[in-house]
């Protein structure tokens, strides 16, 4: 017959059952949905770590913003000296190694394409990208040695080639850089671009002649106008949200902005106290990813107290007697009694000279950014790089202070001062990063030096017949030595050899490689000098810039040099920060 379905009573406790069931998963969905996972109290959790270098690797304080990550956040570059060699470095967040990029030694200025599988750089006077599957580098075109780059989704780079005023762009795949600002006398350099989503406007850096004067910028390639975001700031970076960042004061802040007109909602807050930026162009060494991974490098002059100290032969120290300060560059006089100081301060870097004897320190030069001290042969006058009339020029300016200090060299492109002759006639210097030239004094002659197409330091020898120069060579830097008015060089020492100094006999010329200090003999041959086999004398975390940081007193065989301030980073790692954004957010909104 027919089945019976469950009785009256069986099936009333059935339907309660089923309703306490829904009831409960319904109650276990909302406690769910509503969880304080999605509160502001208990948003990801923001993890930092860092990063070292490869085994011997080292950044060096005056190198251009050598970090980049991927607009996803997976990927971060950098490129880094190790074994004497600059590479390109890449490391995946998802992984423990460090890997060397294959096609890229030399590389430095680093830059993603939109879609992160390619990174851009520039590695001997070019312009190249390479992929990370293995692939042959793609050259974009010569290109000169300038600050930042930025690959536009429109498949263009925008960079500001040099350092001249403007900025300019050129296609990825390749071809002549053509102009995108074209500022008239007076207005300011622009560096550090980034294209902003669309491709109509480019923010940029304005910078004249310091930290002190200079801001954010935006040009419209629609109007060809140009709008002052933000005084005093450099170095910015827009990211989605609306949340524009950049650096001030050696601190990195940020403000909530109208992505259509840029317009603040709200005060900038700081998010960084201690930001690596450079004190004569205002670069930042920090990247940020889309979805707010943070890469950085701590530290920087406007909070580091650094101390100057003697060395002898076999590393053992004793401090200068003066006070630590943002101390950039030092020099000792012809005849050891002084000591020239590049001291920063407040966005400026002024030349110091401090008297042994007394312990006393005078300002010599303000108002500018002053630096890599050169003495004359008569310890009277101070030939310097100095950006009073725009970067960079050669000065000279008497110790004393009996005049004011007036151009030696005064060109469109870039000139740093790297030595005096012996006879006090002529000047060497590097000119627009690319060639050793000399001027000859009063008559204002300008004649090469050593042929080389990527220079550093360089040094007169005591008779000054001889020049020793450093140079990168198919991405390795090297020391060389050439003699004035002969074609042709000598190798004196490779694997990452720099910054020299010559004995006052002229029988020994030490230099620096890595962090070691070394020193090479040199025997004359009549008319020739004959370079021994290189030595170390000592290693120490002492600092390094690009064309100084250290001198030799040869009177008292003794070194004088900058030791780090408390706290401050060592050259070989750098800081991550993920899930960033939620901190950020935050801070602006407790501001608000």
């Amino acid at each position: 017959g027919a089945q019976q379905g469950p009785p009256t009573r069986a099936r009333f406790w059935i339907a309660a059952l089923v309703l306490v069931a829904v009831t409960a998963v319904f109650a276990l969905a909302m406690v769910f949905l509503s969880s304080p996972r999605d509160t502001p109290e208990h948003a990801p959790v923001v993890r930092r770590f860092v990063i070292p270098l490869p085994e011997g690797g080292a950044f060096r304080s005056t190198d251009p913003p050598n970090l980049a990550i991927s607009p996803d956040g997976r990927r971060i570059v950098f490129d880094a000296v190790v074994d004497g060699t600059r590479r390109l470095y890449v490391r995946e967040l998802d992984s423990l190694h460090v890997e060397a990029l294959r096609g890229a030694d030399g590389a430095e200025k680093l830059f993603f394409s939109p879609d992160g599988s390619r990174v851009g750089f520039v590695a001997g006077n070019q312009l190249k990208h390479v992929g990370f599957d293995g692939g042959s580098p793609i050259t974009v075109g010569d290109f000169q040695s300038g600050g930042g780059l930025w690959w536009g989704e429109d498949g263009v780079i925008v960079a500001n080639e040099g350092w001249d005023p403007g900025i300019v762009q050129v296609p990825a795949s390749g071809g002549a850089p053509r102009p995108v600002t074209e500022p008239t006398e007076g207005d300011g350099y622009h560096w550090w671009p980034q294209v902003l989503p669309g491709g109509e406007r480019v923010l940029f850096t304005e910078w004249r002649t310091s930290l002190a004067d200079i801001g954010v910028s935006v040009f419209d390639r629609g109007t060809g106008e140009i709008h002052r975001l933000l005084p005093r700031a450099s170095f910015a970076r827009l990211l989605p949200g609306g949340r524009l960042f950049y650096a001030e004061g050696g601190r990195l802040m940020v403000v909530r902005v109208d992505p259509e007109n840029l317009q603040p909602q709200g005060a900038a807050v700081p998010v960084l106290d201690d930001l690596q930026q450079q004190p004569d162009n205002g670069a930042a060494t920090y990247a940020i990813s889309a979805n707010g991974t943070l890469v950085y490098r701590p530290g920087g002059l406007w909070n580091v107290r650094r101390q100057v100290v003697w060395v002898d032969r076999l590393g053992e120290t004793t401090p200068v007697d003066m006070p630590p300060a943002a101390i950039e560059d030092v020099a000792v006089s012809p005849g050891g009694e002084r000591l020239a100081l590049a001291v920063f301060d407040q966005g400026l870097v002024g030349l110091h000279v401090h008297e042994l004897a007394t312990g006393t320190t005078a300002q010599v030069t303000f108002g500018s950014f002053d630096s890599f001290p050169v003495w004359s042969p008569d310890g009277l006058e101070l030939a310097f790089t100095s950006s009073r009339l725009g970067p960079w020029d050669v000065f000279r300016a008497p110790v004393d202070r009996s005049r004011e200090p007036e151009a030696v060299l005064a060109r469109p492109d870039d000139q740093v001062a790297l030595g005096w002759s012996p006879d006090g006639r002529t000047i060497l210097y590097k000119d627009d990063y690319a060639a050793l030239e000399q001027i000859e004094l009063g008559e204002g002659t300008i004649s090469s030096g050593p042929e080389t197409s990527t220079p550093g330091s360089a040094s007169f020898s005591p008779d000054g017949r001889w020049i020793a120069y450093s140079t990168v060579e198919s991405g390795v830097q090297q020391l060389r030595l050439a003699r004035l008015g002969v074609t042709g060089s000598r190798l004196l020492a490779g694997g990452g050899s720099d910054l020299s100094a010559w004995s006052d006999d002229g029988e020994e010329l030490f230099f620096t490689r890595g962090r070691s200090m070394n020193v090479v003999a040199l025997r004359r041959d009549g008319d020739d000098l004959v370079p021994g086999r290189p030595r170390v004398l000592f290693e120490r975390n002492f600092l390094l810039v690009e064309f100084g940081g250290w001198d030799y007193d040869s009177r008292r065989d003794r070194f004088v040099m900058i030791e780090p301030g408390t706290g401050e980073m060592k050259e070989d790692s750098f800081v991550v920060v993920s899930d960033w954004f939620a901190e950020v957010d935050r801070l602006l909104a407790a501001r608000d």
